[in-house]
Parts: C-alpha cells; structure tokens; sequence
C-alpha cells in the first residue's frame, strides 16, 4: 500500500478513485483508473480496501510502528465510507436547523429532552470522528479542518440545554438576553465552518457524475504531479484560507454586534417603579397607576414584546394584571424587574412584568436559517468560481507549457541523464536541480573572475596585490589557479530569485522629529542621569543624513542619536526594548570598545548610523520585519566589541589566545559575537532581549546577527562582491523596467542581503562626504601604522599598508575605492537606487584623493630631477586611471550628472 503511490495518493481523501487491481503475475503493472460511469464510489473503495489486505498479509521483515498500523487505516476507510459521510452529513442539517425549526413553530418544551437527546448524539458522534481523525491521520492535527472540526463541534453545546444550563440561560431575564443571543449566534456560525467539508465533498460528487471525464482527468493527475494536480492543490489550498476568512468573520461579527433590543418595557417597568415611589410617600394616588397600565398594553400589544402580566406593589399589591397566558416555550417568555422600593423600613415591594416574545424569537430563527443557507450557497459558488478561475489562469497555460516542454524536451532531458518515463513534474523538478547544479559552478567561476580582474589589473602594484592577498583569503587568476589561501573561511551562499508580497507601510522615508518629541527624548536622558545641556543645540535631524560625523558630537549627543535611530525604527514601540534597558546597554556596549584609533565605539556608532539610513531607504522595498530591524541595529552597534586594534592575520601569526581559541576562522568576529552575548548573559540589565519570551524569534535574531557580523570578515568579501554581480546580472531587466522588486524573499537570501548591508556599512567611509571621509581614512591609517609599528618591534613582517615609511595616503584609498569599495557599491546601488548619494560620494572622493596623489606624489623631492615631459606623463598616467575607474563599474547615468566636473582629470 505505502510503496504504490497512486493508491497511497488516495487513501486519505473522502472518496478513492476506482482502480483495477494490478495482474498477480505482474505487480509493477501500473493501476488505471476505471470508467466513473460504471463504477461506484463504494465498489473502488472495497477494491482498494483489498489491495491493501493483501499488502498487510505480505510477509515483511520490518518491525512496524503503531503509526503504520491496521487500525490506524481502518479508522481512516470507516470514515471515508460513503455511509459515514451521509451520517455526518444528515447529522450537519439537523445541527444547522432543528433548533430553528422548533422555534419557528413555538413547538412546547416537552419536545426539548428529544432535541437534546438528538444534539448529544450528534455532539458524541463528532467527537468521535475528530478524535479518530487526531489518532489516524499525521497531517490532520492542528491543520486547517482541525480547528474547523474542533469550533464545529463544541459549538454544539451552546443548543444542548442539558449542558448550557447556568451560562446560557437564554431568555431568562432582560440583563442576560443580550450576551445570550450573541452566545447563541456564534455557536451557530462555529457549526458552519463544518459546512467546509460539505462543499469539498459536493464538488467531487458533482464533478464525478456531471463530469466525469474531468473527474477521471484529475483523479489521474491527482497521482502524478500534472497541472490539474497542481490547480487543484492550489485551489484548495485558497479556498482554505478565504473559506477560514469567512468563517471567522461570521463567528466573531455576532459576538460584536449590539442588539438594539426595544427599550420600550424597561422604560414602562422604570415608570412604573417611579409612580410606586410616589404613591408610597403618598404623592400620588393608587388610581393614578390606571389609565397607565392601559396605555402600556395599548403601546405594547402586537408588537415584539407582548404584555402578559403585571404586578406592581407587594403589601398592598396595587395591580395584578394578566392579559394572556404564558406561551408553551420557556424561552419566548422574558421578565423584566424593577427595583425593590421602600419608605423608612416598610417595603412597598416592586415592578413585575413579563412579556411573551414569540414572534421576536420565530423571526430570528428564520433570519438565521436564511443566514445559513446564504453562507453555505456562497461558499458553494465561491469554490466553483475558483476552480474555474484556476484552471483558466493556472492549470491549462501550464498544460500547454508542459505539452510544449514534453515535445521538444526529449533531447535535453537526455543529455541531463533524466527519465521521461516518469512524471511531468518530477523530470522537470530533476532537470531543473540539475541546472541549478551547473549554474552553481557557473557561479563560483564569477567568483574568481571577479577576484582575478581585481588582481590583474594594470593598476594593482605588487605592494597592493599583497595587501589584497592579506585579506582576501583565496583569490585566482584567470586560469582559475590558487594563487593564495589562507585559513579564512569561504562563502558558498547563491542568489536566488524569488517574490516577496508588499505591504504598505505607514511612516516615510525621511522623519524629523518635533518639537515636543525632542523635548522627550531629553526628559529621558534627564532621568538616566546624562548632561542635557550638551543636547539642546544639537540637530537631531542629523541622524537622516550621510553627513553625519561622530567625531562632531559628545558621547551623550551619541547615544541621543542612537535612541532615535531605534526609536524611528520602531524598535522601542514594539516592546522589544525598554528605555532604561537600552541606555544601559548602550554604556556597556561602549565599555566593551577599547580606545583604538579606528576599531571604536565612535566606529560602531558610525556603521549603526549608515545601517539604520539604508534601512530606512530601503525598507518600502525591502519590508523589514521589527525582528529583523532588531537583528542588524544591535549587530551592527556590536559588530567590533573588544576589538584589539589588529586584524585577524596578526593574531594568527602571532599565535594570539583569541586566534586559538576561533582555530583562525574569523577571529575578531567571532570574538565580537562571543562578546555580546557573553554581555547580555552577565548583566542582565542591560539585555535588549530578556523581553523577547519566544524562542523562535530571540533564536532568528541570534541567527541573523551572528551571520551579519561574521561576513564582516574581509575574507568574504569577494564572495559578496561575486554574489551581488550574479544578482544584478540577472534582474538586470526588471530593474532596467522598474517592474516592482520581487527578491530577497527566502530565509538564506534576506540573510544574504543583511550580510551584505551590515558589511557595506562597515566599509562605507569612501561613500560619505569628503570631509568625513577624511577623518576616518586617518584613523584607520594610524591604527594600521600601530600595528605595522607593533609587528617590527616582534621582528614579524609587516602588514602590506600598514608600515608608515613606505604607504602612500591618497594611493592607500585609491586602492581601498577602485579593488574593495567599488566593486561592491556600484551594483549594490544599480539595485537599490535609493542609495545613489553614496556613489556619487564614491566618485567624488575618488576624483579627490586622485587630486591629492597628483599633488603630493609629483611635488615629492623624488620627482625633482623630472623634466617637464616626464612629469606630464606621469599625471596622464593618473588621469587615464581615473577614467578606467570609470568606465569598469558603470556608474549610473544619474551619480555621473550630478558630480561635477567627472570628467576626466585635469
């Protein structure tokens, strides 16, 4: 039975598709589906029901499990008979409808034990079969049906008054009518959602006997992964999830609605209550109550609420009047009672009417039945328009594709090793995984193409292809040789395409914040105990700028400016972070930073700030969840803790603790991470996420910054630069389009593009305005020249860019823009092109340094003894330079006019 997967297809579904037992002689002989018009549902379903028989009977060697067990089956086939699906279905009509029924007809009480009797019964045999479906079928449990079975069912006590006595008390007195009809309402709506079931198996009916060459169609398809197997499993599952939707709509709609129940009785009893008050203090006479309870019956009769009695007083009793006797339900009878009225300690007694409500209860119950009836003819229409919608747009282009693909395919598939002799879908599946596979290589030969271009070009000295060589840890030629590795670790990930539904999001790109908004942000920090003197003239607007330079603000001015950025995000209101908790984790963010020149907290704040606008830009593309915003923000503030002022290779070489501890896999980043949990662990206070209880999405968070902080390793740079071309290549024409952005949808590629943001923030100094840029190319200069001084005094040899006596500042950043820089900003912005600010700065400071270089280089007292000719040559050399800069990353036509003067260098 499990290994024929045309059987195994069916034998979970209401109604098996009739076969013919396969030849004794012969069991690889493949079942067909016999003609529907000549076989019933019940005959294909004993045949089935034997094969099985005879595949348990089989001798086997296995030890099976109780989840392959005989009775596990026999319980799935008595549900599915055709005689048990009749029951549950003559059981849903009386269900839906006898209670209605019964009230139409104002029946008398004494038929309510039969009722109840009948709904217990009912209740019991549905229990029963979503139980048995629980035990038997693996996929049913906490699935679609099972939350309809489960409101389906237990919405049947609501009518059992055996079980609802004591809390719906319908029709008991005035106070509980209201949340009673609205109980009674929503159990009716829950007893729908079994309706479901109902439809599935009336389209399979319908199409059986109306149909039934498409039904013979889809049953064939059902076992092979055709195009009407796929629409009809796309079908259903839509018309699940709208069927769901429409479901809880009818539940919950009842629960909210307010009855606008007929003021009119409570009114008469508070008149009432009032004139006793009167007469009892002796303001008014007794005779006065008769002409108004004459015109409260008057008011009254014919109408919702029909008067049947009224008592008002106790000692004297001043009226007892009845007008009708009491109807033969309990339930269409309501009493309405005023309150206790005494004078001194004598006790006058109250107001008691009751109002027989017979007619109100018979037109409800036949709204209710047209309302169920309305729900179930529109999920029966619903359900057809979909399946011929889906079979218009979905199953018969794929039909026509697969026709195609089959005609002309034979020779592919034969050069891909693949069978045709087996499904449409499944060789297309093979096929497609095999083309992955090559594509795969593909990939990897862009790799190192991208690599080898780098170290191939004319401009890369000897000095520059050995600082490249330090970080990158494999880099090849164009005969795909090893020229170098190292002990870094290598990235494998691909781009894939894929779709991503969009969302609308409220806030904009650009956000300042008012004035009352700023005033609290300072009342915070107030309270935290900072100098908010220092903030007042600060523009916190700052934070939505690329300008933003950290060395132009105080350490306080900094965390303001980090509380915004969060703030801005979201990440506050979410709950996800506490005000307190965050300024404490930011201070023990900072303590963990040591005072290095470049590799600081100044740094941190820096990347943080350039993250956060890239988020902010890209997020209507790119969606965002508050999770993910969490994950990059606090990576990126983390991603250099305890950074010592020396790259990975220096604490290899050296032979550093931290390099044993990480086995010289990404050191410093891994220690980074290590060190930011290790600080969530040991103060607890300052944990951003000791509120984040699930631990599905406090795993997601670790996982996503741990990814991020890690391919901030330049030995994955390369692999990145390789992945982002391969992604442009092939989006090339959608972008070119501006069709809507549809990638970066799957789990691997959003890691994929938070590596590469958090990444491209850590080297973004060369994208930002040229007096910021300046600044840092100085620090991280001085941090490399420690290093270079350190590694002397250790007798090591010394870095390439890092010995002060012979590294050229500008041509150090020529170098950084034109090998690392630039090949990862120019098609990460033809993706993005909200980001075009930062190319033009890239250009922009290219052209400067290049200036600078020009200047300092020719000026040099090497360049002396030069004659005018010679040193005219040498600056064309730099202008061409700058022009093959150009013209290698095609830089968008938008950063190129707005740059001035990108022309060539003069």
């Amino acid at each position: 039975f499990n290994d024929n997967p045309t059987i195994a297809n069916h034998r979970d579904t209401p109604y098996r598709l009739p076969m013919k037992a396969a030849s004794e002689t012969d069991d690889k002989v493949p079942m067909k589906a016999a003609k529907p018009e000549t076989e019933d549902v019940a005959v294909a379903t004993a045949r089935v029901d034997n094969l099985v028989q005879a595949k348990e009977a089989a001798p086997t060697t296995e030890q099976k499990s109780w989840r392959d067990g005989k009775w596990r089956k026999d319980g799935i086939w008595l549900l599915d008979t055709y005689a048990c699906q009749t029951l549950f279905v003559v059981c849903l009509v009386l269900v839906l409808f006898t209670v209605d029924v019964v009230a139409i007809l104002s029946l008398p009480d004494s038929v309510n034990d039969g009722v109840n009797a009948m709904l217990l019964t009912i209740f019991i045999l549905y229990s029963i079969e979503f139980l048995i479906n629980c035990i038997c079928k693996d996929e049913y449990p906490f699935g679609f049906f099972f939350w309809m079975d489960f409101i389906g069912t237990f919405s049947i006590i609501a009518d059992i008054s055996w079980l609802a006595s004591g809390w719906l008390e319908f029709g008991s007195n005035g106070t509980t009518l209201r949340a009673s009809r609205a109980a009674r309402v929503g159990s009716k709506a829950g007893r729908l959602t079994r309706v479901l079931k109902v439809v599935r198996l009336m389209k399979i009916v319908m199409t059986k006997y109306f149909n039934p060459n498409q039904f013979e169609k889809e049953s064939l398809a059902s076992s092979g992964g055709a195009p009407s197997a796929i629409g009809q499993t796309l079908a259903e599952a839509i018309s699940h999830q709208v069927a769901a939707l429409v479901m809880i709509t009818v539940l919950v709609i009842p629960l909210l609605q307010v009855e606008e129940l007929d003021q009119a009785p409570v009114a008469y009893v508070q008149m009432f209550t009032d004139q006793l008050e009167l007469i009892s203090t002796g303001s008014q006479e007794a005779s006065t109550l008769d002409p108004m309870v004459n015109g409260f019956y008057d008011f009254l009769d014919g109408g919702s609420f029909q008067p049947l009695t009224l008592i008002i007083g106790h000692d004297p009793v001043l009226v007892d009047q009845k007008w009708a006797d009491e109807p033969g339900r309990a339930s269409n009878k309501v009493e309405y009672d005023g309150d206790d009225v005494y004078v001194g300690d004598r006790y006058y007694g109250n107001v008691v009417a009751t109002f027989d409500i017979s007619s109100k209860n018979e037109e409800e119950a036949m709204w209710a039945i047209i309302f169920v009836n309305f729900v179930i003819l529109e999920l029966v229409l619903f359900s057809s328009l979909l399946n011929g919608r889906t079979n218009t747009l979905v199953v018969r282009p794929l039909e026509r594709i697969f026709d195609l693909i089959q005609l002309n395919a034979s020779h592919i598939m034969g050069q891909l090793d693949l069978d045709l002799a087996t499904s449409e879908l499944s060789s297309m599946e093979k096929a497609v995984g095999k083309m992955t596979n090559i594509m795969s290589k593909v990939g990897k030969k862009g790799e190192k193409k991208a690599v080898a271009d780098v170290m191939n070009d004319d401009n890369v000295d000897d000095a520059t292809k050995a600082w490249l060589l330090d970080m990158d840890g494999e880099v090849y030629d164009n005969d795909d040789e090893v020229l170098h590795e190292s002990k870094g670790r290598k990235s494998t990930r691909k781009v894939a395409v894929a779709t991503r539904e969009h969302h609308t999001r409220s806030n904009g790109v650009e956000i300042f914040y008012s004035h009352e908004e700023y005033k609290g942000l300072m009342k915070i920090m107030a309270e935290r105990g900072e100098n908010v003197e220092d903030l007042k003239d600060i523009d916190i607007s700052v934070v939505q700028k690329w300008e933003f330079d950290v060395y132009s603000l105080k350490v306080n001015q900094l965390y303001l400016c980090v509380f915004i950025m969060f703030e801005d995000l979201g990440l506050l209101e979410a709950g996800l972070i506490g005000p307190d908790e965050f300024w404490l984790f930011l201070a023990a963010v900072q303590k963990n930073y040591h005072e290095n020149m470049y590799h600081n907290f100044h740094h941190a704040i820096d990347v943080t700030q350039t993250l956060y606008r890239m988020i902010s830009l890209l997020d209507v593309r790119l969606q965002f969840s508050v999770t993910e915003k969490m994950a990059l923000m606090v990576g990126a503030l983390a991603h250099d803790m305890d950074h010592p002022g020396v790259t990975n290779n220096f604490l290899i070489a050296s032979r550093d603790e931290l390099a044993m501890t990480y086995n010289d896999a990404s050191v410093l980043e891994s220690r980074h991470v290590a060190c930011l949990y290790g600080l969530l662990k040991q103060t607890t206070d300052a944990d951003v996420f000791k509120n984040i209880v699930d631990d599905k999405t406090w795993r997601e968070i670790r996982k996503i910054i741990i990814g991020c902080v890690l391919h901030t390793d330049m030995t994955h740079h390369f692999a990145m630069v390789s992945q982002v071309d391969l992604f442009y290549e092939l989006h090339s024409e959608q972008l070119a389009r501006g069709d809507p952005f549809s990638s970066f949808c799957k789990a691997e590629d959003r890691q994929f593009l938070f590596n590469m943001l958090l990444h491209s923030s850590d080297i973004s100094n060369p994208v930002k305005p040229l007096n910021v840029y300046e600044k840092w190319a100085d620090c991280v200069l001085g941090e490399f020249f420690m290093q270079g001084d350190l590694e002397k005094s250790k007798n090591m040899p010394v870095s390439p860019m890092m010995d002060r006596n012979t590294t050229n500042r500008p041509m150090s950043q020529i170098n950084f823009i034109e090998f690392i820089v630039a090949p990862l900003y120019a098609p990460v912005v033809k993706i993005f092109p909200e980001l075009i600010a930062l190319e033009e700065n890239l250009v922009a400071n290219r052209k400067a340094f290049g200036e600078q270089f020009d200047a300092e280089t020719l000026e040099h007292p090497l360049h002396s003894g030069k004659t005018e000719t010679q040193l005219a040559e040498e600056k064309k050399m730099v202008r061409n330079r700058y022009d093959r800069f150009l013209d290698k990353h095609k830089f968008t036509h938008l950063a190129m006019e707005n740059i001035d003067n990108v022309a060539p260098m003069e």
